[in-house]
């Protein structure tokens, strides 16, 4: 019952990650994101099977390893409710504090 709890909780994280960075980037300049957030996700890929790997090389427990994924899992989804998704998406679009509003012409 556990596994399938975490399966639902795993496959919401994941499929929520591109769908929300679109929100927040302009969109003329989604190739250039698609490839800087493709490019850190590669990079940083196997930090987490290597300490799967490890776990189960010492404890030959494959169940303890991939409880090691849950503390990624739950520190995304803290993070993920942090954003704010409107304002990302002013300032994406230009409406927003972060974009220049006008410039002084003399």
């Amino acid at each position: 019952v556990g596994g399938t709890c975490a399966s639902f909780g795993f496959v919401g994280f994941f499929t929520v990650h591109w769908p929300s960075m679109l929100l927040l980037i302009p969109s003329e300049r989604t190739a250039q994101y698609a490839g800087i957030f493709l490019f850190v996700n590669e990079l940083t890929g196997f930090v987490e099977p290597l300490i799967y790997a490890g776990v189960v090389q010492a404890t030959n427990d494959p169940r303890l390893a991939f409880l090691t994924m849950l503390p990624w899992a739950i520190l995304g989804t803290i993070l993920i409710m942090w954003v704010d998704f409107e304002k990302g998406k002013r300032t994406a679009e230009g409406r927003g504090p972060a974009m220049p509003t006008e410039t002084c012409t003399m």
